[in-house]
C-alpha cells in the first residue's frame, strides 16, 4: 500500500500469498513472526519521526479489530435516533480478524451496569477465517419509567479463540433519553449531539467526550505542520458590554525554553480576515516567548504554550471585549498551529459562555421531553393513538439491515 506501515505492507504480503497458496501464506507469517511482525506487532503511528509506540509480536494469532459501534434507535416514536424511555435498541459493531490464524469458537457478549438499561441480546459465537469480516448486533431496552438524561455505558467483550487480546474489552458510550433543543442558549456545553462550531481541520479539532452526556472540544498537537482551528457560528453583539468565558487546559511542545506549538484565539468582523484578540484585550494570559520553528503558522507569535496552569487539571478564563464589537456582527475561533518534530496533548475547550449577545445561537442537551404511551384510541374506535414521544411496544426490531451496511462500510474501507 502507498505510504503503509509495516504491519499494512506485512498484511498486503500476506493477502498475496494466501490467495495463491494457504502454505505459502503460513510460511511466510510464521517468518514476518521470527523477525518480531507477528499478528500482534503495532505499528508507530502513520505521522511518527521517533518510532515511538511499536511492540513486537514472535507468533502467529488470530487478531480481533472492532470498528467504532453505530447505534440506532428501533421503534422510535419521535424518530430523533437517539433511544428514549420504552425504546429499543440496537448496536452493531464490524469486526474483523487481522491476524494470520482462524479464530474459532470466541464469544462475543454486551453488557451494561446502568440502571434501567436492559441488554436483550444473547451472547454470540464468533468463527472468523483470516482477514475475514462481519458484523454483530445486540438489542437492549429502556425502561418506560425513565424521566433523566441516561450516560449509557455498554461493554462489548470478546474472549477466546486464540486473539491476541483475550478477552478483548470495548467500552461504548451511548446519550440516551435525551433531546436537543437547537438555538436556545448563549452558553455552549458542548454536551448536544452536534454542534454549530466548525472544525477547519478535522483530524486536528474533533468533538470528544468523557462520558456519553459530557462533549468538550479537543485539539490535537501533531508532530506534523499543522494549522487547525475551532470556528464559531456567526454572532452578533448587542449594543452593551460583551465577555467571553470558557475553561479549557493546553499541554503543548516546549524544549530547553523554546516553544514550537501553541495556541491562540482570533476574532473576524467578515469571516476570512482573522485578528488575534489580544488587539481588544492585551491582559490575555498569553505566554512571553514567541513560537519558533520554521514553517510553523504562529512563528514569531505569543499564544497559549507550555502547559496551562494546574495541568491537568482546568481553568476558567473570561474575556472582556467591553463595547470595541457593539452592533457588529463577529466570529471567534480557537486556533492551533504545529511545527514538525513532537507531538503533545494539545488544547481542550469546553463550556464557552459569552455575555452581550443577541439571541441564542447554541444548542442545549435536555431530557427527552415526550413521553411512553400506549394508551387505548381516544376516539373509542380501532385506530391506534398518536404517540408523542418513546414507545412502551414490544414489537420486533427490523432485521440485519444496519449490520449489513455496517459490514459493506468496513469492505469498501479495507480495499
Amino acid at each position: 500500500p502507498a505510504d503503509g506501515t509495516p504491519t499494512e505492507t506485512r498484511d498486503a504480503i500476506l493477502l498475496a500469498a494466501r490467495a495463491s497458496s494457504q502454505a505459502d501464506h503460513d510460511t511466510l507469517a510464521a517468518a514476518f513472526a521470527r523477525r518480531g511482525l507477528g499478528s500482534c506487532a503495532v505499528s508507530m503511528p502513520r505521522d511518527s519521526l521517533v518510532f515511538t509506540g511499536v511492540v513486537e509480536s514472535l507468533e502467529v494469532h488470530a487478531n480481533v479489530i472492532a470498528e467504532a459501534p453505530v447505534l440506532a434507535a428501533f421503534s422510535s416514536c419521535d424518530r430523533d435516533d437517539v433511544v428514549d424511555a420504552g425504546e429499543r435498541g440496537r448496536i452493531v459493531l464490524a469486526i474483523s480478524n487481522r491476524g494470520g490464524k482462524s479464530l474459532a469458537g470466541a464469544t462475543a457478549a454486551l453488557t451494561t451496569t446502568t440502571p434501567g438499561v436492559s441488554v436483550t441480546s444473547s451472547p454470540i459465537v464468533l468463527d472468523l477465517d483470516s482477514y475475514e469480516a462481519t458484523a454483530i448486533a445486540f438489542d437492549f431496552v429502556l425502561d418506560p419509567t425513565i424521566t433523566e438524561p441516561v450516560d449509557g455505558a455498554f461493554e462489548l467483550s470478546i474472549r477466546g479463540g486464540d486473539s491476541c487480546q483475550d478477552p478483548l474489552t470495548i467500552a461504548i458510550p451511548a446519550r440516551l433519553n435525551v433531546d436537543d433543543v437547537v438555538s436556545s442558549s448563549a452558553t455552549d456545553s458542548f454536551d448536544a449531539g452536534s454542534s454549530p462550531w466548525q472544525s477547519t481541520f478535522v483530524a486536528i479539532w474533533k468533538l470528544h467526550r468523557e462520558t456519553a452526556l459530557d462533549g468538550s472540544w479537543r485539539g490535537v498537537a501533531p508532530a506534523v505542520f499543522s494549522d487547525g482551528s475551532l470556528e464559531s457560528p456567526p454572532l452578533t453583539a448587542g449594543s452593551g458590554p460583551l465577555t467571553l468565558s470558557f475553561t479549557h487546559r493546553y499541554s503543548f511542545e516546549t524544549t530547553n525554553g523554546s516553544v514550537f506549538d501553541g495556541g491562540v484565539i482570533e476574532y473576524s468582523l467578515d469571516g476570512s480576515t482573522w485578528i488575534d484578540v489580544m488587539t481588544l484585550v492585551p491582559a490575555i494570559p498569553y505566554g512571553a516567548t514567541p513560537l519558533a520553528g520554521v514553517g510553523n503558522a504562529l512563528a514569531g507569535r505569543v499564544g497559549f504554550t507550555g502547559n496551562s496552569p494546574g495541568y491537568p487539571a482546568t481553568e476558567t478564563l473570561t474575556l472582556d471585549f467591553g463595547t470595541q464589537l457593539a452592533d457588529q456582527m463577529f466570529k471567534i475561533r480557537f486556533r492551533l498551529a504545529t511545527d514538525n518534530t513532537n507531538a503533545s496533548a494539545g488544547w481542550d475547550v469546553d463550556d464557552v459562555v459569552f455575555t452581550g449577545i443577541v439571541g441564542t445561537p447554541f444548542p442545549v442537551q435536555i431530557a427527552d421531553a415526550t413521553a411512553c404511551s400506549d394508551a387505548p384510541p381516544t376516539d373509542g374506535g380501532s385506530e391506534p393513538p398518536v404517540v408523542d414521544g418513546g414507545c412502551c411496544g414490544t414489537g420486533t426490531p427490523t432485521s440485519g439491515l444496519l449490520a449489513l451496511l455496517v459490514l459493506v462500510a468496513l469492505r469498501r474501507r479495507e480495499r
